[in-house]
């Protein structure tokens, strides 16, 4: 299906991405979300509207490519105000820091080995030809971690395909984990 608010230009396989710290090439579309705040929404303060996508791609470097997934955030207007003018429009312009890109970093940073690794990112503000000039564009990379993916959104039946030895040697490694990330203020 086609995306709604992301171009192909921008997400396409083959496409090109640069970051900080590399260029960043699509190999696969994962997933794409859409947080699309309406009237009744603004009576409560909430994060800004956005649409995010996460891809598969990968970084070229002088020791083989890496592998990584990335999260692409872009502001998108309330609804209802996606047909008026750039410069009504641009009056929603906000900043914003998704806690992915906080926890990652901060994480990261502390070389922390039981979460995957932040490898890029950028901050950057959408031009006037954007849905909301102004408005914020974000890209996060993060390392593929090794490991069976024992749940997703539609399920978790590898979790339960595993024999109950295995099911308690996962809920014990998940326990320690977050007890080790309580220690550490998280």
């Amino acid at each position: 299906m086609p995306s709604r608010w992301f171009a192909q230009g921008e997400v396409a396989p083959g496409t090109t991405i640069q970051l900080r710290k590399a260029k960043w090439v699509i190999h696969e579309i994962a997933s794409e979300h859409c947080f699309q705040l309406n009237e009744d929404d603004l009576r409560d303060r909430h994060d800004p509207s956005f649409a995010c996508t996460r891809l598969i791609c990968e970084a070229r470097g002088p020791n083989g490519p890496v592998q990584g997934h990335m999260r692409y955030y872009k502001q998108i207007p309330i609804e209802g105000t996606e047909a008026e003018p750039p410069i009504i429009r641009a009056k929603q312009a906000e900043s914003f820091s998704p806690p992915e890109l906080v926890y990652l970093r901060t994480l990261t940073q502390k070389g922390l080995t039981i979460t995957p690794r932040l490898l890029d990112s950028k901050e950057d503000k959408q031009d006037n030809a954007g849905f909301v000039p102004g408005g914020f564009v974000i890209w996060v990379v993060w390392a593929v971690v090794p490991g069976l993916q024992l749940g997703n959104d539609i399920g978790s039946a590898p979790f339960w395909g595993l024999s109950r030895k295995e099911r308690d040697a996962v809920r014990q490694a998940f326990k320690d984990t977050i007890n080790k990330l309580d220690n550490w203020g998280h």
